[in-house]
């Protein structure tokens, strides 16, 4: 298929399934919401409503105005300016199947100096927020689980935790603060989702500042490397039950888990099923960019 023709048929099959979606079962409980999700994409209603709902924010500009994107760096070069994309970007270099991925970046003042790549693209800048470690949030309705992630502990992670590919961070389960649990609880009823990964940053001094909340976030990693956290038992029962609460029973027992469906293999008979050659995947849930 040309170039061209791509681009449309690839456009009209996003629109045939937003229509399909909308119509097959206009009474299912859907993970998430799908008009929710369409405002939930956004970056700029996040942010408005983490603010509304007691969250610390930092200090943000939406933009592709040079002289705009100037003045803000100027206003917050002493504690720094942060660059970043509306959509977590990867590629693939096609000559040598290189992976690449643009993550949270710093703004150097040799990045402002010409006015066609500021022009070009808009993107997020925020004020660098000092952090003494990064929480990710997991909630599923009004059930949340925390695992901190000390992202200050090495370079490659000071500013984006997902950023070191080759070994990810490892997460430890924490209890939230009441007050924090309750912002992230009326969050997700305000943005109308039932399942949703926040990521908050912890400041040296303990305020908890809202950067984004992923309505699709991957959580298998979790488990995968925090068994406590149970994560795969929440999501079957709030599939189950429509709702989880913080003192609802899960379903099942700890034969239920992530660690027991890897040793189960049962990943590799669907790669098989699928008529997919399974030995060139690794077990669903070992990533790289959660």
């Amino acid at each position: 298929m040309a170039d061209a023709d791509w681009a449309v048929a690839s456009r009209e099959c996003d629109y045939h399934i937003r229509n399909v979606r909308r119509l097959i079962a206009p009474d299912a409980f859907w993970v998430n919401d799908i008009a929710a999700r369409e405002v939930v994409l956004l970056k700029m209603p996040q942010l408005i409503a983490a603010a509304q709902c007691g969250f610390a924010i930092p200090e943000t500009l939406y933009s592709n105005d040079p002289d705009e994107i100037r003045r803000f760096w100027r206003e917050h070069c002493k504690a720094g300016v942060i660059f970043k994309l509306h959509l977590q970007t990867h590629w693939h270099a096609q000559s040598s199947g290189e992976r690449h991925a643009l993550f949270t970046t710093e703004l150097r003042e040799v990045n402002l100096q010409d006015d066609a790549p500021l022009a070009g693209c808009p993107a997020i800048y925020q004020r660098k927020v000092e952090k003494a470690y990064e929480l990710r949030v997991t909630c599923m309705d009004e059930r949340c689980v925390a695992i901190r992630l000390d992202s200050q502990s090495r370079d490659s992670t000071r500013l984006d935790w997902r950023s070191d590919m080759v070994a990810p961070l490892k997460p430890a389960l924490v209890a939230l603060p009441r007050t924090v649990e309750e912002r992230c609880i009326a969050l997700m009823r305000k943005l109308g989702l039932a399942f949703g990964c926040i990521d908050l940053i912890v400041t040296p001094e303990g305020e908890h500042t809202f950067l984004e909340v992923n309505e699709m976030g991957q959580f298998l990693w979790v488990e995968q490397d925090e068994p406590r956290s149970e994560l795969l038992r929440c999501f079957v029962t709030l599939l189950l039950n429509q709702r989880l609460g913080p003192s609802t029973r899960l379903v099942g027992d700890e034969r239920l888990s992530y660690a027991g469906f890897l040793a189960s293999g049962a990943w590799e008979r669907g790669y098989a099923e699928d008529g997919e050659s399974h030995a060139k995947y690794s077990p669903p849930g070992i990533i790289n960019e959660p």
